[in-house]
């Protein structure tokens, strides 16, 4: 597993994402709305699309070692674990590849609502993956290497000390994901939301009348 990779996604949206502070300038209309929003979301499009893109190539280059040993290592548990790593990094290529291809993207001129709904199915598409990435990526990683680690015939203390090592690894991805999806993709997703689907105003009570 790569940790670095939600740390470096974490920073890029970061970057991005910080054109969305307020000021204490007047309030935008709604248009004026709209087009910051667009203007943010095709800085970030091409980010998001090389970060899937080299994520589905890395979980496939990790999989080839895992491959190898279980074919050369005779120890079944052992090799039981390799085949759950192997499966989750195969599934999070897949996951990759998917957020590549499964939105299309619309043409040039199209209407800016059509832009803003292809940024929202975008975003919500990270922001599910991003939520569900516990079960998907982050416990294949962490149940397929402490069962292969167990299964090895080493001393109780390295496989105790590689156990906590994964761990760690495994908690700090999982940190910085939900660190990720709660303070980017979810405020993200609202205000898309709300650009595209505005509350309708609320009809205010008629004043009493006056009696007399």
């Amino acid at each position: 597993m790569n940790d670095q990779e939600p740390k470096d996604l974490w920073q890029a949206l970061k970057c991005v994402w910080q054109e969305q502070k307020p000021s204490g300038g007047p309030a935008l209309t709604a248009d004026e709305q709209i087009a910051v929003m667009r203007k943010k979301m095709a800085k970030m499009h091409p980010g998001l699309n090389k970060t899937d893109f080299w994520g589905a190539a890395l979980y496939v280059l990790v999989t080839v070692p895992f491959i190898i040993y279980v074919f050369t290592t005779p120890n079944f548990v052992v090799r039981i674990g390799y085949f759950i790593i192997i499966g989750g990094m195969l599934l999070a290529s897949w996951k990759s590849i998917r957020r590549l291809r499964s939105v299309p993207q619309p043409i040039a001129d199209a209407p800016v609502m059509e832009w803003l709904k292809y940024d929202l199915a975008k975003v919500r598409q990270q922001a599910d993956d991003s939520r569900t990435l516990l079960w998907w990526y982050v416990l294949p990683f962490l149940v397929g290497m402490c069962v292969s680690t167990w299964g090895m015939r080493i001393e109780l203390m390295a496989k105790i000390g590689m156990s906590v090592m994964t761990v760690l690894i495994a908690g700090v991805t999982w940190w910085l994901n939900r660190r990720v999806w709660r303070r980017q993709w979810v405020p993200m997703q609202r205000e898309l939301e709300a650009l595209l689907y505005p509350d309708p105003l609320v009809s205010q009570p008629e004043p009493p009348k006056k009696t007399g």
